[in-house]
């Protein structure tokens, strides 16, 4: 498989991961805002705020996934290629 196909098929299914990480630390933190709302009878201040705190979280958390997935692949590549016999 030439190397850039990889790349992209990789990429691709990264897609998916990124999506359900994305809202689960968003359904954590809304819930979690929601129940501490109801506690203190302040909705929506603090389901506001966990969302906010959320948000970098979530790209910081994403970016590390996307970025280990890419240098394995790059790993793998750059032994196949040491693989390959010579002629």
């Amino acid at each position: 498989m030439d190397k850039d196909k990889r790349i992209r098929e990789t990429i691709r299914k990264q897609y998916l991961i990124v999506a359900l990480v994305t809202l689960g630390i968003a359904a954590v933190a809304i819930g979690l805002g929601y129940v501490l709302d109801l506690v203190y009878q302040t909705l929506p201040r603090y389901t506001l705020i966990a969302l906010i705190i959320s948000a970098p979280i979530t790209v910081w958390v994403n970016f590390g996934i996307i970025k280990r997935r890419l240098q394995a692949l790059t790993q793998e590549i750059k032994e196949e290629t040491q693989e390959l016999p010579h002629e």
